[in-house]
């Protein structure tokens, strides 16, 4: 078959790689590539072992015009592969990091070893994370030669996967990344990790807590780096006032707020935050009875427990339940709050 012949299937010639020396054809979705079969079977085992095939009878050699060699690649992707060999500035400056994820791709596809090693070498000079090289492999489709030991630095590192971490390796080498961690960090029964003895009731749901806080509302680039350190529990108690006493013959109604009243509410916030908002207050709230000039008691100061109606004592109540309420409002714990020592005294 002609080259003129070419023109009738439809294939497209790409100028670039249509070599005039070449004795190498091949065909790369709708596009057509004359190289040399040199290069090949220099750098390639797996050509040197398609190539050296005998055709099939009455067909022609592989590779030749009639027979050119498939590949399951785009027209793009090969012609990366190819200036690595027909490079006309020997040098590879100019190539960017897509371009030698490209030339890995294929160079792992098709092996070839030494490419494979050139752009391994030329992506390391880009600097990237860990886990981004370990992504970048993944798409690639690289040998495990080149994944295991950086599978392995990730296992031995001190600091777990973060959630975009997570997300950049995908959920199933995620898991496979913990699963290896705990195994290598429980060696005494490989596989299981069981939880300290002295570890307080209801901390493990505690931790839980605060490490998903942001998966459950929906943000996971929140938090990149998950805390895994155990932090202390919260302790709140909280002191409920004892009711007042019931009035007596000789405890006047207007006496009832006079009697000395305590409200001690103490909380200790969690250690997690670095925060302390703590305050105890106690409120003293009294009332001095009237008394006379020369200080004797007069009797009108004096209700008769007979005297004490039902519209009194709701209003009593009401009264006592309005100061609670507003004490409550006043010492609501915050931040910028810090109680001096002449208030806790």
């Amino acid at each position: 078959m002609s080259d003129r012949s070419l023109e009738s299937r439809h294939f497209n010639i790409v100028k670039k790689y249509y070599m005039a020396g070449g004795d190498l054809f091949f065909q790369v979705e709708n596009s057509l590539f004359k190289v040399h079969r040199y290069f090949f079977e220099r750098e390639s085992p797996k050509f040197q072992e398609m190539l050296s095939r005998p055709p099939p009878t009455g067909q022609s050699s592989y590779g030749s015009l009639n027979n050119p060699v498939v590949l399951d690649a785009t027209s793009e992707e090969f012609q990366q592969l190819l200036w690595v060999f027909y490079n006309p500035v020997y040098s590879y400056e100019e190539a960017k990091l897509e371009d030698w994820g490209c030339i890995l791709s294929l160079a792992c596809r098709f092996k070839f070893p030494e490419v494979k090693k050139l752009a391994v070498r030329n992506l390391e000079k880009f600097n990237l994370d860990l886990v981004d090289q370990l992504s970048l492999y993944q798409e690639c489709n690289a040998d495990e030669d080149l994944l295991i030991p950086l599978y392995a630095q990730l296992c031995a590192r001190d600091q777990t996967l973060s959630l975009i971490e997570t997300h950049k390796l995908g959920y199933e080498t995620a898991v496979m990344v913990f699963q290896a961690r705990e195994h290598l960090r429980s060696p005494a029964d490989r596989g299981k990790s069981p939880l300290p003895d002295n570890l307080e009731e209801g901390e493990v749901e505690d931790t839980i807590r605060d490490l998903m806080k942001d998966l459950f509302s929906g943000n996971p680039n929140d938090n990149p780096t998950l805390n895994m350190e155990p932090k202390s529990r919260n302790i709140r108690r909280i002191q409920r006032p004892l009711p007042p006493p019931a009035p007596t013959s000789e405890t006047p109604t207007d006496e009832m707020d006079g009697l000395h009243r305590m409200e001690t509410i103490t909380e200790v916030s969690t250690v997690r935050t670095g925060r302390t908002n703590s305050l105890s207050s106690e409120i003293t709230n009294s009332k001095r009875r009237p008394q006379s000039p020369n200080g004797v008691k007069s009797s009108g100061q004096t209700l008769k427990k007979s005297q004490l109606t039902y519209k009194n004592q709701n209003q009593q109540r009401q009264r006592r339940k309005s100061i609670r309420n507003t004490l409550m409002g006043f010492i609501t714990p915050r931040d910028d709050l810090r109680p001096t020592k002449e208030e806790v005294q």
